[in-house]
């Protein structure tokens, strides 16, 4: 005890320290740092390898011991040179808090606040970058070394008391890995383990080994031998993420997008956030795009194999209505010079491209979504990626308005397919955090208006052919519905059963809820969202009694204050939604 006592260093930020006197170390280094306000706290070990233990006030979150990156020429990142042994050379410690404000476009929120404590652990040739937010850590290697090849990462996360992710092998099978971010509930924590500005790197994956959750990554041949990445300049790897918190809180949490890295792109007043209305039929896009400019709809997709799709653009640019196209076929947007191809479709008076991405999780493919994204911007196209679920992008590149996993279902399953694509959208986390995603796939027409609040999706489609598919109100509503919010209040969460979500856009307020296959019942209290004194006239869609998959909707219209109450019935696979509009707002 005393020997550790000895060597511990507390960051209990901000603090100064003369890191440059880091003395050669005979024995091992023990670091402290905590969370900005003091729940988490990050206990670092350094001797022949790095380890973490991060723990709250109630006792360990994570371990995450042997830190390490092997790289092909023998050395490595986090273990001595090859042959040798004893400690690692800690050269130097460089501490950091940083507490400041950064712009968030087309993200849940539109500002963030970037805050932490942390450090860099330099060792000879690389280090260590660690970060401590009040909802999560993070971790990444970074080096000035130049051309190197990396073949195998290790990275493994003991959670004390986790439950088996549904659909996850308690044997550590690589068929039976599952893609990041992996979400793990421990009693009552929620833990997200992911990575973020992944670069060119593969993407991480896990097998569950023993009760720990190790970090499985694809490697390609090249040259007498696997490899996983390689890099020609000095590069940070990705973060390794282990976010933290409850379940209410997590659904606003901007943990991934700040570790998405800086933006690529300098001017976003070009990128235009949205709804889309989808065409049942090619035989329809004509109308579709009449009826989007009738309801005040920015874009339509569009099938990149519609016969008529130049008609089908010079129609939409008259109305005002952006053409999303729909590109199914890799050679619509791959190949050595995508710039050229997203120019081309920019010169037709294409607004965005939606891809469906079936890129595997390897280096190459991870090169090759970086190089669509900057292309698509530098053509100023906006992003729709499918088969992509990687938070925090939409930081690095705000032209990707929305990503998620390609639904598998059954063609002509119009309403599953368009609620499976969205559930994962961009950086949402309701999918995750709520598990309430299994049940998303099926609900009644206010649960899909619900969805426009509830999920993230600054480029959301709707699914409505013709002008007799829904009536003038509802069209009129869902076209009201902001696509991008100023600020994000989770306002109730049960796993499995409910999330009601609260977003804010200017003067306006929007709530909606979304229950499972069970009927429920919400009480909206008003308090928690306007203030005493204010006065909100309010229009609700809910479900009407009795409603199945395919029911019907009332909607009401009514004032309220600070001081009341509103009890709301939800069907099976049901919702609600409501918009506020300060009373006297014309």
């Amino acid at each position: 005890m005393g020997s550790r006592l000895k060597n511990l260093i507390c960051l209990l930020l901000p603090v100064s320290m003369l890191a440059a006197c880091v003395p050669e170390p005979t024995e091992p280094l023990y670091y402290e740092i905590q969370s900005p306000d003091g729940v988490l706290k990050v206990e670092i070990t350094i001797d022949s390898t790095i380890s973490l233990q991060i723990n709250d006030t109630s006792g360990t979150v994570a371990d995450i011991p042997d830190i390490y990156v092997r790289l092909r020429d023998g050395r490595a990142f986090g273990l001595p040179d090859e042959g040798g042994s004893g400690m690692l050379p800690l050269k130097d410690v460089n501490s950091v808090s940083v507490d400041r404000v950064v712009k968030a476009p087309f993200h849940r929120n539109s500002t963030a606040l970037m805050k932490y404590n942390g450090a860099d652990f330099v060792f000879k040739g690389y280090g260590l970058r660690l970060r401590v937010f009040n909802d999560g850590v993070a971790y990444r290697f970074f080096t000035k070394k130049s051309r190197f090849g990396i073949i195998s990462e290790n990275a493994v996360f003991a959670v004390p008391g986790a439950e088996l992710p549904c659909g996850m092998s308690s044997e550590p099978k690589a068929d039976s890995s599952m893609g990041s971010p992996l979400f793990v509930r421990a009693g009552n924590r929620n833990i997200l383990i992911g990575d973020g500005d992944i670069g060119s790197y593969p993407r991480m994956s896990f097998v569950c080994d023993g009760k720990d959750f190790k970090g499985v990554f694809q490697s390609i041949l090249a040259g007498s031998g696997k490899v996983m990445a390689y890099s020609v300049k000095a590069c940070e790897l990705p973060w390794r993420i282990i976010g933290y918190a409850d379940d209410r809180s997590l659904l606003s949490s901007d943990l991934n997008y700040l570790l998405g890295g800086k933006s690529k792109i300098r001017r976003t007043d070009w990128i235009r956030p949205g709804k889309s209305l989808v065409p049942s039929s090619d035989t329809v896009l004509l109308q579709t795009i009449d009826l989007a400019a009738k309801y005040g709809f920015e874009y339509v997709t569009a099938d990149a194999a519609a016969g008529n799709l130049d008609c089908a653009i010079a129609r939409a640019d008259s109305a005002g209505v952006g053409i999303i196209l729909h590109l199914h076929r890799k050679a619509d947007y791959e190949g050595r010079n995508p710039e050229r191809i997203f120019r081309k479709y920019a010169s037709m008076g294409i607004k965005g491209v939606k891809l469906d991405f079936r890129g595997a999780a390897d280096f190459l493919s991870s090169q090759k979504l970086e190089a669509i994204c900057s292309a698509a911007a530098d053509a100023g196209l906006v992003l729709d990626l499918q088969g992509v679920v990687s938070p925090g992008l939409n930081r690095k590149y705000p032209n990707v308005l929305n990503c998620g996993n390609l639904p598998d279902v059954p063609d002509g399953n119009a309403s599953k397919s368009h609620a499976a694509r969205r559930q994962l959208g961009g950086d949402n986390l309701a999918a995750m955090w709520a598990e309430a995603a299994r049940h998303w796939d099926c609900g009644t027409e206010s649960r899909r208006l619900a969805e426009f609040v509830i999920l993230d999706s600054p480029l959301a489609e709707f699914r409505c052919g013709t002008d007799s598919d829904r009536d003038s109100l509802y069209m009129d509503f869902v076209s009201s519905i902001p696509t991008a919010f100023d600020r994000t209040l989770p306002l109730e969460v049960v796993p499995g059963k409910m999330v009601v979500n609260s977003r804010k856009k200017g003067k306006l307020r929007y709530v909606a809820g979304m229950n499972s296959d069970e009927a429920a019942e919400y009480v909206l209290y008003m308090d928690k969202i306007i203030a005493p004194g204010e006065n909100y006239k309010v229009t609700m869609f809910s479900d009407t009694e009795g409603t199945g998959e395919k029911g019907g909707y009332v909607v009401r219209e009514f004032k309220v204050n600070a001081f009341d109450k509103i009890k709301i019935r939800m069907a099976p696979g049901g919702g609600f939604v409501m918009r506020l509009v300060p009373v006297g707002r014309q």
